[in-house]
């Protein structure tokens, strides 16, 4: 008996500017969608992707002893990741700066009082068939983390980025989607 609901492999996480249309499963992103990480998977931290619905929520007592509601007043939808690949490209998606070419290439790390949007798009296994894919598709987020690298003897540096979601436009949804049933 097949488990395919058991996934044990990292997702790939691919960026975009604010916009860009989410590929179908399956078919590979067209368009301006850039994988995080020049090596997919083998810059990619040991922990992988992960994926947090965070959330605060009032309860309602009145005179019970035990919460008579529950009333959701915050939200969040958020995905972090350590990459371990120090090229500038992968630094100008913390800050939102382009990356300048001229004989070298150089990066401003300040950000400035306004935060670069994005699309975010991290795809996986199905879990309804190993063979299928799964994707998770945020239309507007932005790179929420505080990363620092550390440079040390014998161990790669890495960044860890966290990108949290921001409301969609009117019609767009932060989705999961996956093949199968």
């Amino acid at each position: 008996m097949s488990r395919a609901e058991l996934i044990a492999q990292p997702l790939e996480v691919y960026l975009a500017p604010e916009g860009e249309t989410f590929p179908g499963l399956g078919e590979d992103p067209e368009g301006d969608w850039e994988l995080l990480g020049k090596s997919f998977p083998e810059n990619v931290g040991e922990d992988g992707v992960t994926v947090e619905l965070g959330q605060d929520v009032e309860e309602y007592r009145g005179s019970a002893t035990l919460p008579v509601e529950a009333f959701r007043t915050e939200e969040s939808v958020t995905f972090t990741v350590q990459v371990h690949d120090m090229r500038p490209e992968t630094w100008a998606w913390l800050t939102g700066n382009d990356v300048e070419e001229d004989g070298e290439k150089s990066l401003d790390l300040t950000r400035g009082p306004n935060t670069a949007k994005f699309a975010l798009l991290a795809r996986g296994a199905s879990p309804y068939d190993r063979d299928g894919y799964a994707q998770f598709e945020v239309p507007r987020c932005y790179q929420s983390g505080e990363p620092e690298a550390e440079f040390s003897k014998g161990e790669p540096a890495g960044l860890e980025l966290e990108f949290t979601a921001l409301q969609p436009d009117e019609g767009d949804e932060i989705r999961l989607v996956a093949e199968g049933a």
